[in-house]
């Protein structure tokens, strides 16, 4: 499920539900008329997070194709980004390039009546209910904007597959009118909380050393970061769309800011900065950690720690997954990489259950990073968790992510999984296999053969590959003010 792509191809039986039945029925099968997705947040397995045509890609059946098209329409219609006439977002001219598109998703804004998870449409189901405060989470007697009105997913699950696999299979215009209307949501979800109504350019490279609180803000969870990767770069892929594109390269820049902040976690924090500022009042301390020095923040853990649900972040590992097939940048390597040291150093694992711990606390302990966290052992198999192993496997070829996906998927065989989440498995077996778990040899004489303002010329002896035959692919050429410790954990200082 990693992406529409990434299947098994090999057939497989037509479900249960549908055998001896000729055509699909919807209200045989529990979905409601008019059409309306009832799994697309929480409960289920998140509708919009899975694939919707894999079953029919792999049994051809009929009554799955007919509910495969009716989720699809389905979609597109209760999607009303299809409708607007302005549904494509693009950059201005000159200097008006970025000042353009703010402009462009205020409009978006005011049309749309943007606000999941802060704005509540509050339509009481009873009509002598008073509308309840606003809140987080949705009270009793409400539901979101987006939920309940639109019938679309909130920002916590914001993926929406179905109209992606829809588009590519069928080329109807209508769904790659719903993709734009749909992926604004998500812009101008991220220009709101991320740039606070201002888009920065990319050659900005100090936006996250001067507003660190940007690196969290608009995300209390985890899957969060995940999904508004996803969704950018499912966007791009089919639309083209330069902003779309600008917008993703900022979250892989943010994630990537993330996970070395949090030491390879990704979550965001919340600041506790009493320790160090408790002579002052609570929102004067608010003010002041939300703008503290990166490095102040890191080395001192009484400010900040960070707690995470792991299965939360396994998402994490499917999103910069597919951020590396589409740049194909290193950086995002780092990251997956600095994924596989967390899942295998810091995760706790239970090996006879097959299960990780369903929390994790950073800085790391084994159980927390103290007793006020209430850390506790609660082993968990989530299906998410399934689907990570075989990629940080397929990066990596450790040992230690090896056994844990050997171990995974043996236990997993005892329980029930949803075939679209061990199509992950199916990709690292079946067309992904690794040539080789041989690291080349180092690199031991780089050396700076000439150097400008612009440029710096380098050259070295091309290593070993495979032991003592062969040479290797690629390289990656890095720099650091602090000395590189390739082989330290991601929360060590050094690295």
């Amino acid at each position: 499920e990693t992406w529409y792509f990434e299947i098994g191809r090999q057939p497989t039986e037509q479900p249960r539900k549908f055998r001896n039945k000729r055509h699909w029925d919807s209200k045989q099968v529990g979905w409601e008329l008019p059409p309306y997705r009832p799994d697309y947040n929480s409960g289920g397995h998140h509708g919009s997070l899975n694939s919707e045509w894999l079953e029919f890609l792999r049994t051809g059946s009929l009554p799955v194709l007919e509910q495969s098209l009716w989720s699809s329409r389905a979609a597109i219609s209760l999607n009303p980004g299809w409708v607007y006439r302005n549904n494509i977002l693009e950059f201005g001219n000159g200097r008006n390039k970025y000042s353009s598109l703010d402009k462009a998703l205020l409009e978006w804004d005011r049309l749309t009546g943007f606000g999941p998870k802060e704005f509540y449409l509050w339509q009481s189901r009873d009509a002598s209910a008073s509308p309840p405060a606003q809140s987080g989470s949705g009270a009793s007697g409400g539901t979101t904007y987006l939920n309940d009105y639109k019938r679309l997913p909130d920002h916590e699950h914001y993926a929406n597959f179905v109209l992606f696999e829809y588009y590519y299979l069928s080329g109807d215009r209508r769904a790659l009118d719903a993709i734009h209307g749909f992926v604004n949501w998500d812009l101008n979800y991220q220009h709101k909380h991320l740039f606070k109504r201002t888009l920065a350019p990319l050659s900005d490279t100090d936006l996250f050393s001067e507003d660190p609180d940007a690196l969290r803000r608009g995300h209390y969870s985890s899957r969060i970061y995940s999904w508004m990767l996803y969704t950018n770069l499912a966007g791009f892929h089919a639309t083209g769309s330069p902003v779309m594109d600008e917008f993703a390269r900022w979250q892989i820049r943010r994630i990537l800011g993330l996970l070395r902040h949090r030491h390879g976690q990704l979550a965001g924090w919340r600041p506790k900065p009493g320790a160090l500022l408790g002579f002052l009042p609570n929102d004067w301390q608010d003010k002041i950690a939300r703008h503290l020095d990166i490095e102040l923040l890191r080395a001192s853990e009484a400010i900040i720690k960070t707690q995470a649900q792991t299965w939360m972040e396994a998402q994490g590992v499917l999103a910069l997954h597919e951020a590396y097939k589409t740049y194909q940048d290193e950086r995002i390597l780092d990251a997956i990489w600095g994924q596989a040291d967390y899942f295998s150093h810091h995760v706790v694992f239970f090996p006879n259950l097959g299960m990780i711990n369903n929390y994790t606390y950073m800085p790391n302990a084994l159980l927390g990073s103290s007793a006020e966290d209430n850390a506790t052992l609660s082993p968990k198999r989530h299906d998410r968790i399934v689907q990570m192993w075989p990629i940080l496997y397929h990066y990596t070829g450790w040992p230690e992510i090896a056994e844990r996906y050997r171990i995974v998927e043996d236990r997993r065989k005892h329980t029930s999984v949803n075939n679209w989440f061990l199509q992950t498995g199916l990709w690292e077996r079946e067309t992904a296999k690794k040539s080789s778990s041989l690291p080349a040899e180092p690199v031991t004489d780089l050396r700076v053969e000439a150097a400008s303002r612009t440029a710096i010329k380098f050259s070295w002896t091309s290593p070993r590959d495979d032991s003592l035959s062969g040479n290797a692919e690629k390289y990656f050429l890095k720099y650091s003010r602090r000395p590189i410790t390739e082989t330290a954990p991601t929360d060590n200082p050094l690295r």
